[in-house]
């Protein structure tokens, strides 16, 4: 047996045993890691047997949470906003399932769609102090590590494409979890001390040059849109000249190391944008032109035709010439919210993403007037990061599909987890937590 799967199932069986005798923060990064390295979506997945490893996870997960239940948090499961969002999408998800053209590809959507929001809560009850939140974003960081160390081996010259995660396999979807990890490399090198601001530099090193690998320009645009969100953040703590310099400087470093072909496809979208003669679907790659026959099929199922839609009925409103294997994603979150689950969801998915900056931004604010002076205020700069990384990814998210995607929940996760870190240093107005 080769290295790699002997590796998976070394750490998997740890997991799971550390996850039974010592707690279920170990079966939640257990989860992460087997859904970085799913073997069904690996080469040497042949080599272990086929299981469902990650229902088995969450499995595993929810058993060591009734096992070890006094270590779990005391909130209500149901206490925080975004949760309880999520929650209301799949119940609408559900409804609308037995209406729709293909029943069966819906509920299989709503299915991956309930793990996400049952991993959501369990993470909320699981993380119950910083350290066990370093011990999951550690987690996180060293998966996205690892796939750039492969993606030195995957890489053919051109794009950094059949590498990732299953829902995350080609380019313009790795450059979008990138932009999710990015900032949180930065946070551990700037808030961690010593020997442990190395290894972050590191990795921020290495996954930079994985983003570089992917010549995604969606992706590049939502990189421009965290480093403007991050001198916006950061102008009161180091001064918006400081920060400007800093994004200026990274930004310049990832021009240079970008390849002529990289290059050309950005200056290629710009000259396009400028051109008086501008044909929007040769820069976009056809997607202009999809977007316009996604919206006939909005017009056809305004209250929404169930998940999978969009690709199941791409040959009967699509073109061939712009289908690709006989189907064709939307190449738009937004639009394939609006055609799969309708205008009610698409306006309950906005306030999902608009409650993910405002919840936070309402806890700075809170925070602020307050003037109670904070013991621990890494979680405040880990939230800057989240945010910062949410923001550049629902941006790329504008050019892909990304609704399907469990690790941007996963993240997404982790903002509650942090609110509730914070609000816990000021006891006397605890009541504010409840808000998010």
């Amino acid at each position: 047996m080769n290295f790699y799967p002997l590796f998976f199932l070394g750490v998997v069986s740890l997991g799971w045993g550390m996850s039974l005798f010592r707690g279920p923060i170990w079966a939640l990064v257990t989860y992460i890691f087997i859904y970085f390295n799913i073997p069904s979506h690996q080469w040497w997945g042949g080599q272990v047997p086929y299981l469902r490893w990650s229902l088995i996870a969450a499995i595993v997960m929810l058993l060591s949470s009734f096992i070890h239940s006094k270590k779990l948090t005391s909130e209500p499961w149901f206490w925080n906003k975004l949760g309880l969002l999520l929650l209301g999408f799949l119940v609408l998800m559900i409804v609308i399932t037995p209406f729709t053209p293909d029943p069966a590809r819906s509920w299989n959507r709503v299915y991956d769609f309930f793990r996400y929001v049952f991993v959501f809560f369990l993470i909320n009850k699981i993380i119950v102090d910083f350290n066990g939140y370093r011990i999951v974003l550690t987690c996180f960081l060293f998966c996205t590590f690892y796939l750039s160390v492969l993606s030195r081996h995957y890489f053919q010259g051109s794009r950094l494409d059949g590498i990732g995660l299953v829902d995350a396999s080609d380019a313009n979807m790795l450059a979008a979890l990138v932009l999710l990890i990015l900032p949180l490399y930065v946070v551990f090198m700037l808030t961690e001390k010593g020997w442990r601001r190395i290894l972050p530099l590191i990795g921020f090193i290495m996954v930079t040059n994985m983003f570089i690998m992917c010549a995604s320009r969606g992706a590049f645009v939502g990189f421009i849109v965290q480093c403007a969100l991050a001198i916006f953040l950061l102008r009161g703590r180091i001064g918006i000249w400081k920060s400007l310099v800093a994004c200026l400087l990274v930004v310049g470093c990832m021009y240079l190391l970008m390849s002529p072909q990289y290059k050309s496809r950005l200056f290629g979208l710009e000259k396009g944008l400028q051109s008086k003669s501008v044909n929007m679907g040769s820069i976009s790659a056809g997607r202009t032109e999809i977007w316009q026959y996604g919206l006939r099929m909005f017009k056809d199922f305004p209250m929404g035709a169930g998940g999978g839609a969009f690709q199941a009925m791409s040959p009967r409103y699509i073109p061939d010439s712009l289908l690709s294997g006989g189907e064709r994603a939307s190449h738009n979150t937004y639009l394939l919210v609006l055609v799969e689950q309708g205008i009610f969801g698409l306006l309950l998915f906005l306030y999902f993403l608009f409650c993910q900056f405002a919840i936070p931004v309402r806890l700075f604010n809170k925070l602020k007037l307050s003037k109670v002076p904070l013991k621990n205020k890494k979680p405040m700069y880990h939230l800057y990061a989240i945010i910062v990384g949410i923001a550049g990814f629902w941006s790329a998210a504008f050019f892909i599909d990304r609704l399907y995607f469990e690790g941007i929940y996963l993240v997404v996760a982790l903002i509650p987890v942090l609110i509730r870190l914070l609000a816990e240093q000021v006891p006397a107005q605890r009541a504010m937590k409840l808000e998010s």
